[in-house]
């Protein structure tokens, strides 16, 4: 699980020292960044389910861990025994994992719970390719993200041509905006 802290601007009447000392005071009180904690990620999922206002979500992913934060949400008692019970408690359909390391991503791909990879590909992030036939392979879905190389690529036709024409892609999530 993730802690997030983001703002489109500061909240009225702190500043940027204090809602720095707020993560500093979770953290020293334990609480994690990243991954490992059961009663946590049983919280997080739980106030998912409720902000969605359903009681399954079919794809939970591990989000963009670090090698520090893959081993905690794997060591006993971590955030992954959290999901594989509540998957067999059927809240959720299936278990994935986001990242941006390609040296994260071979070791992903041999993780017997990972369902679903989700990675940058696009016609200048080509670094995966391998995986993603890899993949294919294994019956582990692929999430291409990043098509537009994070916008950087303005032809979006001739970029999500490049990306479906890739068989072993299974979705592909653009994140366009105007």
């Amino acid at each position: 699980t993730e802690l997030y802290i983001h703002y489109t601007a500061l909240p009225e009447g702190k500043t940027l020292e204090d809602v720095v000392e707020e993560l500093n005071e979770v953290l020293d009180d334990g609480g994690q960044v990243c991954g490992g904690e059961e009663g946590r990620i049983d919280l997080d999922l739980e106030e998912s389910l409720t902000d969605l206002g359903t009681d399954y979500i079919d794809l939970y992913q591990v989000h963009n861990p670090g090698q520090k934060d893959l081993d905690q949400v794997m060591a006993p008692g971590g955030a992954l025994e959290a999901l594989l019970e509540a998957k067999a408690a059927g809240k959720i359909g299936h278990i994935g994992i986001t990242l941006h390391s390609v040296d994260l991503f071979k070791q992903a791909v041999e993780l017997p719970w990972v369902e679903t990879i989700m990675f940058p590909y696009n016609i200048v992030e080509t670094q995966g390719e391998e995986l993603i036939a890899k993949c294919a392979e294994k019956n582990i879905g692929f999430i291409c993200m990043k098509p537009l190389a994070g916008g950087a690529i303005e032809d979006a036709t001739t970029a999500l041509r490049f990306v479906v024409s890739n068989s072993n892609v299974t979705v592909v999530i653009p994140g366009m905006a105007d």
